[in-house]
């Protein structure tokens, strides 16, 4: 596994809602970055959460 210590990552929505993210960080892939999620990002998820 490659340091990844001084990575940070900002991902966009498409990334967040399909798993990618959560998939190459349940592998171990960016242990030790600093992942940081848009505000927008957080929104538009909740946004999309209440119209079902």
């Amino acid at each position: 596994m490659s340091d990844v210590s001084d990575l940070v990552i900002v991902p966009d929505t498409s990334v967040i809602a399909d798993g990618r993210i959560t998939a190459m960080i349940g592998m171990g892939c960016y242990h030790g970055a600093i992942l940081l999620v848009h505000e927008a990002v957080v929104a538009e998820d909740d946004e999309n959460d209440s119209r079902g």
